[in-house]
């Protein structure tokens, strides 16, 4: 067993208990009649983002604050399995002799760590914007443009990583074999088209019904 599963194993034990915690927040988040926490980090105006806070209420808001907490270690675990899933990878592929898929797999350790960074500062404006909720006046558009943005690229680092790190360990096990960089490189972007479209389905997400809650009359949006 080497170093790198090691680490892989642990992040995968250690990862449990935050992402236990966030589910649990979750539940009651939703308990409130509000949505999850990702309609929250995908919401596309002042408005709806104030919308899922008034639908949350206190109790719901609180929650979403415990769950953004959680993620903190969290995305020090998913950032330390992705990265080192991709360096083992690349291990593997130096032995077999393929440049190619080398130079992605470390990319896309790269590409991991990118997305922990986004997902912080994702997680430091929602919760800033969670602290400021008055349900009077509007979040700022551009932090809300700045927490959606951070949300989308980081699902989409984080599904380029692992569509990567998947077909990297399937191309490894034909190492046996002589496979040349050229089929290497015809593989990996295939898998870069698979890893667009599902960025695209994240982008183009159906737009989430609207929880019922009543519309507060003094709220001005800001522009």
């Amino acid at each position: 067993m080497t170093a790198l599963t090691v680490v892989m194993a642990a992040a995968l034990v250690v990862g449990s208990w935050p992402l236990a915690m966030m589910h649990r927040a979750e539940r009651i988040m939703r308990g409130t009649g509000g949505p999850g926490i990702v309609p929250f980090e995908l919401a596309e105006s002042p408005r709806e983002a104030d919308r899922y806070m008034r639908a949350w209420g206190t109790t719901g808001r609180r929650a979403a604050r415990q769950s953004i907490h959680w993620d903190f270690p969290f995305i020090a675990v998913y950032v330390t399995l992705l990265a080192a899933a991709a360096l083992h990878v690349a291990d593997r592929a130096d032995a077999a002799g393929y440049s190619v898929l080398l130079v992605i797999a470390w990319g896309a350790a790269i590409l991991a760590v990118a997305a922990g960074v986004l997902d912080v500062v994702e997680n430091v404006v929602l919760l800033r914007t969670l602290s400021e909720h008055d349900g009077v006046h509007a979040v700022p558009r551009g932090r809300i443009r700045v927490a959606r943005l951070c949300a989308q690229v980081k699902f989409a680092f984080v599904s380029v990583v692992g569509v990567a790190v998947l077909a990297g360990f399937g191309i490894v096990q034909l190492s046996r074999h002589p496979t040349s960089d050229a089929t290497v490189l015809a593989l990996l972007i295939a898998t870069g088209v698979a890893a667009g479209v599902f960025t695209l389905l994240i982008r183009r997400r159906p737009r989430p019904q609207q929880p019922s809650v009543p519309e507060t009359t003094g709220l001005a949006e800001s522009q």
